[in-house]
């Protein structure tokens, strides 16, 4: 059973979070189309929010596309870190065939995982500290990480240099590819159960 100690401080950071003035809090935003066969099908919202010791990151995205049956999907992910160690993970994944949810957070000395989507479950806890996830990819150049979570399928992947500003995370045998230039992403190659995809970043503006 999660504690409810932990649950209250996750609760207490947001409400904290939250209530810091805009001027107080550094804010970052990212906006990317994604395309399929070179086609923009959706488009995604990445954004960072940073005071002190807690960061905050959101993931916001839509797609819509023809593979058989018209596919449409809506995804949030919602991440908080403290200290610079993640604390909370929840995805949230609305599609034609329902909604699917996945949870990671710290309890204790491990993080429990509750992973529902489409046609996978997980509930394997974590026994390791987790700095990095998906969402700091939209962010940070990885050029030092070794390991990252994937949130939606509550697993660690091995992050590796292909070449010069490109990496490869991979869990499972499912390859996804992120390319940066000057620091900042400019494309990623994402695996999908339905069809894989590229995010391409919106000109940035500085």
């Amino acid at each position: 059973m999660r504690s409810l100690f932990l649950l209250t401080t996750i609760l207490l950071l947001g409400f904290n979070f939250y209530g810091y003035s805009q001027n107080d809090t550094i804010n970052d935003v990212r906006n990317f189309d994604i395309k399929v066969a070179g086609v923009i099908v959706g488009e995604m919202k990445a954004t960072k929010k940073h005071e002190d010791t807690i960061t905050h990151y959101t993931i916001n995205s839509k797609v819509k596309f023809w593979f058989f049956v018209t596919v449409a999907i809506e995804h949030t992910a919602e991440v908080l870190y403290y200290n610079d160690k993640l604390i909370y993970s929840k995805s949230t994944s609305v599609t034609n065939n329902g909604t699917y949810l996945s949870t990671i957070i710290w309890n204790k000395d491990k993080y429990d995982v509750e992973v529902n989507t489409y046609d996978y479950v997980n509930k394997r806890s974590i026994n390791k500290v987790i700095k990095h996830n998906v969402a700091t990819l939209y962010f940070e150049e990885p050029k030092a990480v070794k390991e990252l979570l994937l949130d939606s399928f509550g697993e660690m992947a091995t992050v590796t240099t292909t070449k010069v500003g490109t990496y490869l995370v991979e869990v499972s045998g499912k390859k996804n590819y992120f390319e940066y230039k000057d620091g900042k992403l400019v494309l990623a190659n994402v695996h999908s159960k339905f069809k894989n995809y590229n995010v391409v970043a919106r000109a940035y503006d500085d």
